[in-house]
C-alpha cells in the first residue's frame, strides 16, 4: 500500500513558490544560454543572411508554439496543431547546423547550440502540460514577449 503522505507531485498549479520555480528552470537557462549565443557570439562573428532568415524562421515557429500554449484554449481537436508545430520547431532548429559546418564557429558557440537542441524540446513538451492543464505562471507571458521581441530584432538584422 502506497502512502500518499509521501507522494512527491510536480503540478505546476501549486500555490508553492519553489514549485513554480522548478517549473521555470528550464526557461530561465534556455534564456541565459539564447541571450550569451547572441550577444557573446552572434555579435563577434558574421552572419550569412540564409542564417538571419533562418533565426526569423525559428522564432516564428516557436512563437507559434507559446501562442497556443498561452492564448488557445486546450481543445482535443487542437493537440494535432499544436504537435505539428512542436515537431517542426524541433526541425527547424536544427537547419542551421549545415550552415554552421561552412563558417568558423568556436566550440563554445558549438556547445552552447547542443544546449539550447536539447532545451526545446523540454520547453516545448512543459509548455504543452501546461495547456492541456490550463495551467499559467505569471512569468509565460513576460517570456513570450521577450521571444517575440527577438522576432522583430532578427527581421530587423536580416535588412540591415
Amino acid at each position: 500500500m502506497i502512502n500518499n503522505e509521501f507522494k512527491i507531485t510536480l503540478n505546476p498549479s501549486s500555490n508553492n513558490k519553489i514549485r513554480q520555480f522548478y517549473w521555470a528552470i528550464p526557461f530561465i537557462i534556455q534564456a541565459i544560454l539564447f541571450l550569451t549565443d547572441e550577444f557573446c557570439y552572434h555579435r563577434n562573428r558574421f552572419i550569412p543572411l540564409l542564417e538571419k532568415w533562418g533565426h526569423v524562421l525559428d522564432t516564428l515557429v516557436f512563437l507559434i508554439c507559446i501562442y497556443y500554449a498561452l492564448y488557445k484554449d486546450y481543445l482535443k481537436r487542437r493537440e494535432w496543431k499544436y504537435i505539428f508545430w512542436f515537431v517542426l520547431s524541433c526541425l527547424v532548429v536544427l537547419k542551421e547546423e549545415s550552415i554552421h559546418y561552412m563558417l568558423p564557429i568556436s566550440l563554445g558557440e558549438q556547445w552552447l547550440h547542443s544546449a539550447l537542441f536539447v532545451l526545446h524540446p523540454i520547453l516545448l513538451g512543459s509548455l504543452g502540460y501546461f495547456w492541456v492543464t490550463s495551467q499559467k505562471f505569471i512569468w509565460l507571458k513576460p517570456w513570450f514577449y521577450g521571444v517575440g521581441f527577438f522576432l522583430f530584432y532578427y527581421i530587423a538584422q536580416v535588412f540591415l
